[in-house]
């Protein structure tokens, strides 16, 4: 007796382990299509500034995949929570070798290293969040080129200002350049202060920068405009 021929991969049937396709994993020429189909049948096009931006971001290149546009805000969170610990550590300790000097002691080596070592991986942070923001720049906005939208903050001025106080940092927190200064210092708690603000400052710089970053990243993924979970 014949056996009827069956059909190795039947239609209706999915298999279990195949993920379904996620909307935020969709191509940008799958974007861009499905505009344009849309158009040719309704002659409408509700979302036209949308489709003239991801045609300007595909012209210029600047289009990111889904997937690593994730990565990149992945790297800007751990940054962010890496300077929030760090930096507060920076603090703690700074004060403690403060009060050690004005108390007429030496700072042990262990609180030494552990400064140094801090500030250190403060400088890596920064220089990892500053590698990122130089190919996530400002897009142009109107006023800038022309002069007068002084009161505009670009990301290369967050930069400017991050490694400005970063150095900053470097120059005043090494433990035998702190010790000098706290030693001859007629004020030493007024120099204390004045880390602690420059520390401050440099935490409230880089945040400010991240959020911006992750907004530029964001308006090159045309898949997650308008999603509020990434």
């Amino acid at each position: 007796m014949q056996q009827p021929q069956r059909n190795p991969n039947p239609s209706h049937l999915t298999p279990v382990d195949k993920a379904p396709i996620s909307q935020s994993e969709i191509s940008d020429r799958i974007v861009l299509l499905r505009f344009l189909e849309y158009y040719r049948k309704t002659g409408r096009c509700q979302s036209l500034p949308h489709l003239t931006e991801i045609a300007r971001l595909a012209h210029q290149r600047q289009l990111i995949p889904p997937k690593y546009a994730r990565a990149l805000l992945a790297d800007l969170e751990e940054i962010k929570s890496s300077l929030t610990t760090l930096l507060a550590r920076l603090s703690d300790l700074v004060l403690v070798f403060g009060e050690k000097i004005q108390n007429g002691q030496q700072p042990d080596a262990e609180l030494r290293f552990e400064l140094l070592d801090r500030l250190t991986q403060t400088v890596e942070s920064v220089e990892g969040l500053a590698a990122i923001a130089r190919n996530h720049p400002d897009a142009p906005e109107p006023g800038v080129k022309e002069g007068f939208a002084s009161c505009y903050v670009d990301v290369q001025k967050q930069v400017n200002d991050l490694r400005y106080g970063m150095a900053y940092l470097q120059e005043c927190l090494r433990p035998q350049s702190l010790k000098h200064r706290l030693a001859h210092c007629p004020n030493p708690d007024l120099q204390l202060t004045t880390l602690t603000t420059a520390i401050d400052d440099l935490y409230i710089i880089a945040t400010r920068l991240i959020h911006r970053l992750r907004e530029n990243i964001i308006r090159k993924v045309p898949q997650f405009w308008g999603r509020v979970d990434l």
